[in-house]
């Protein structure tokens, strides 16, 4: 997706997650990962308008979690709306101030 002038291919030995959903805006989630082997190399032929079409989407993605975040955390600014003051906007509030 980001169209890099890299190839890779890899491996994850092992993957775990720990999620504490009795304590899930307490308490971060965890994410381990062991034994990652990652091998990478540069294109044979590199995609001239790939720069840009990275740049787009980088710009893309900034302006969406912008847009998430002020969403999130706009539950203390704007209380009418439902979405946001509901048990769902305090724990996507509290998974934004953690990150």
């Amino acid at each position: 997706a980001l169209q890099l002038p890299l190839g890779a291919t890899g491996r994850i030995g092992r993957l775990r997650i720990r999620v504490p959903w009795s304590r899930l805006l307490s308490e971060p989630i965890e994410i381990l990962l062991e034994d990652v082997e990652v091998l990478a190399s540069l294109r044979a032929t590199p995609d001239p308008e790939a720069h840009d079409r990275r740049e787009r989407l980088r710009k893309r993605l900034t302006l969406d979690a912008h847009e998430l975040a002020s969403g999130l955390r706009g539950a203390d600014d704007e209380p009418g709306k439902a979405a946001q003051t509901g048990v769902l906007g305090r724990i996507g509030k509290s998974i934004t101030d953690n990150l």
